[in-house]
């Protein structure tokens, strides 16, 4: 799971770094009474932000949520597939309403007929 954790820490230290240039920009445009509520709001936020990394890196080292996080991986997996297969299915069969061949032996339409524009014509 450190693998995972580098990520996360590295999110949690650029928000800190974001957190410290708002409250730089803030005291300077706030009254001394708003600087103390915005340096608790500033902190509270951190530690909220805080509780959450270490909340995700609980539940990341959960065998339960593994094996969720597993079984909803393949279930988006077998879903993809079956619509992948629809699609082609879809794709693959013929249109009824005449595009001017019969389905061969593969479902697909052949070919229109090509005429050559040299050939004498009966008539």
């Amino acid at each position: 799971m450190a693998d995972a954790k580098a990520p996360w820490n590295e999110v949690g230290d650029r928000l800190g770094a974001l957190a410290l240039k708002l409250k730089l920009h803030a005291q300077e445009e706030i009254s001394e009474e708003r600087k103390a509520e915005a340096k608790s709001a500033v902190e509270r936020f951190g530690a909220t932000i805080q509780g959450a990394i270490d909340a995700l890196g609980d539940a990341a080292r959960d065998p339960a949520v593994k094996d969720d996080a597993k079984a909803a991986g393949q279930a988006l997996s077998t879903a993809v597939s079956a619509t992948v297969d629809e699609v082609l299915k879809a794709v693959r069969r013929p249109t009824s309403g005449g595009s001017g061949g019969d389905a061969g032996a593969d479902g697909a339409p052949d070919p229109a007929p090509t005429t050559d524009p040299d050939a004498p014509t009966s008539g």
